[in-house]
């Protein structure tokens, strides 16, 4: 569950009135695609802190986190899906943080198994 950002609108919103919001969506991503830009309005949010432990109010025990505008967190999930394929092709099998499917799990494999060859 995602609160709603700037615009008010919750994401469950979307999520159960896909015929309503799917064509405004596409209208705005092509509107994005011909402007080369993301609406300004979506670059803005609102901060809230939320405390790491219930009851402390201490700064240091708040997290603060940003509250975006749910077409612009929508928008930026359809950009993502649609470069997956793409930046997988691309990034080399070396780098392997960040990215879907690869783990650092595997450069540690790597690493014992050099140091393994290295004893024998």
């Amino acid at each position: 569950q995602s609160s709603p950002g700037v615009d008010g609108v919750p994401a469950l919103l979307y999520q159960t009135f896909p015929g309503q919001f799917c064509p405004r969506m596409l209208k705005q991503m092509e509107d994005m695609r011909r402007k080369g830009a993301f609406p300004a309005e979506w670059s803005r949010g609102i901060m809230r802190s939320l405390p790491k432990e219930a009851g402390n109010l201490s700064v240091e025990k708040q997290r603060p986190i940003m509250l975006l505008n749910t077409r612009a967190k929508w928008a930026t999930m359809i950009l993502k899906l649609g470069m997956d394929d793409y930046l997988r092709a691309v990034i080399p099998s070396a780098q392997r943080g960040f990215v879907p499917g690869r783990s650092r799990d595997a450069h540690l494999h790597e690493v014992h198994e050099i140091q393994r060859r290295n004893r024998t």
